[in-house]
């Protein structure tokens, strides 16, 4: 919990905001997020107001190495369909585009999300300026 709020949690909080038993918070706190049920671990995320979505992305950036980190992210790729993580894209020239710039900041340690390939579609097929794609990324990441 304190690698993705940067700060301990406070149990009582916890308690209160969750409906959860003291005990039943003092064990998932003191336990890998993995090993908690997933009722308990939802409800204590969501009173850290940490997304699923979040911890998914931690819990993956931690475990897999580029190599592996460059497979998963070809699972979820179609020429057939021109689809990136579920984003379609109008060219070929433009899926081979995207796919080939994410594989390569993979290898620079990357971690490919679907906002990094809406963003890549964004530039790509919309024309959306980097200027503006960077301006939002980083008006989003202070919201969060």
């Amino acid at each position: 919990m304190v690698e993705l709020t940067g700060s301990k949690p406070d149990p009582r909080k916890l308690v209160s905001t969750t409906k959860l038993s003291r005990s039943t918070v003092n064990d998932a706190l003191k336990r890998p997020i993995v090993k908690t049920s997933f009722g308990v671990a939802t409800k204590i995320l969501k009173a850290n107001k940490i997304s699923l979505d979040t911890v998914a992305e931690h819990i993956s950036n931690k475990r897999l190495n580029p190599k592996e980190e460059g497979l998963n992210f070809i699972r979820e790729t179609s020429l057939d369909d021109l689809t990136i993580m579920g984003v379609k894209f109008s060219s070929k020239e433009n899926y081979w585009t995207a796919r080939d710039n994410i594989m390569n900041n993979i290898y620079e340690g990357f971690h490919p999300s679907k906002q990094s390939v809406i963003n890549s579609y964004e530039l790509l097929e919309k024309h959306v300026p980097v200027d503006q794609l960077v301006s939002d990324l980083l008006k989003e990441y202070r919201e969060n």
